[in-house]
């Protein structure tokens, strides 16, 4: 019996099962190495650290019209029961 033939992206799916599976294999021995120089406290903080560094430049490229005076100012609180 001849086997149906695979349209579209189901002839890739094992190729790319397989390129998964590797990639997720390299990037636990890399990530294992780095955490065996590198503190985990170093390694949680990065991300922080980039946000506030290039935060405000990507969404002033994604905003580039706003302003601060755009922004909505903040409703007064309700006043509190007596």
């Amino acid at each position: 019996m001849n086997a149906p033939i695979e349209k579209g992206l189901a002839r890739w799916s094992f190729p790319i099962a397989v390129a998964l599976m590797i990639v997720w294999g390299v990037n636990f021995s890399v990530t294992k190495i780095i955490l065996y120089h590198i503190p985990v406290c170093a390694i949680l903080s990065l991300p922080f650290f980039w946000m506030r560094l290039l935060g405000p430049g990507l969404l002033r490229s994604a905003y580039p019209g706003a302003s601060r005076d755009s922004l909505p100012l903040p409703r007064p609180a309700p006043p509190s029961p007596r």
